[in-house]
């Protein structure tokens, strides 16, 4: 752990050595393993003085992977004391989006995204429903009926992230080998 930050410093000069674009170092920083300040600090300074451009730290430690809260003060300290923009990412829905953005260049929407695709509009001109609509029929006009349907089970659990009764919906939706059948259990769905 003590030896990242020489790694990441090695890493972000070989990426500058290589190309002239800009290089967005991400990482977790101090979100870390121990949660140990220092070297987590000592990482995250690393990445600017290697030619980073951005930084871009995921709110989480390697042990939550996706369970847990971010941690958005820890974003916040990392943004404090580095020399370059940093972007947090982390638990971004469009109830917090904004106080999100407090302290830190911008936000990185992930999971969020897949969700809730109108985040990025900032009003909400079809409900979740139609948005599966839209999602399956898009994907139905590039490749079939029959993956449009498969490929989309596995973003019924963010669709419905939230609905009442989720886990009968989401049994029944992952069984569904049409387009029909789909829709018609995802009308039971009280979005």
């Amino acid at each position: 752990f003590e030896h990242e930050p020489v790694i990441a410093g090695e890493i972000g000069l070989a990426l500058r050595a290589v190309q002239d674009e800009r290089i967005n170092g991400a990482g977790r920083g101090e979100l870390d393993r121990r949660r140990e300040a220092r070297a987590a600090e000592a990482h995250d300074a690393a990445v600017p003085d290697a030619g980073a451009d951005l930084i871009t730290v995921h709110g989480r430690t390697r042990e939550q992977l996706y369970s847990g809260e971010a941690d958005w003060d820890a974003i916040r300290r990392i943004a404090d004391s580095v020399s370059v923009p940093v972007l947090g990412n982390g638990d971004v829905d469009e109830n917090n989006i904004e106080e999100r953005k407090q302290g830190v260049y911008g936000v990185a929407i992930g999971r969020g995204a897949v969700a809730d695709p109108q985040i990025f509009s900032g009003s909400r001109k079809l409900t979740r429903y139609e948005v599966i609509c839209r999602h399956l029929a898009y994907g139905e006009e590039y490749f079939g009926e029959r993956y449009a349907v498969t490929a989309l089970r596995s973003f019924i659990p963010f669709y419905l992230k939230g609905v009442p009764d989720i886990k009968r919906i989401r049994n029944a939706a992952m069984v569904c080998k049409d387009k029909e059948s789909l829709l018609e259990v995802l009308k039971e769905a009280d979005f």
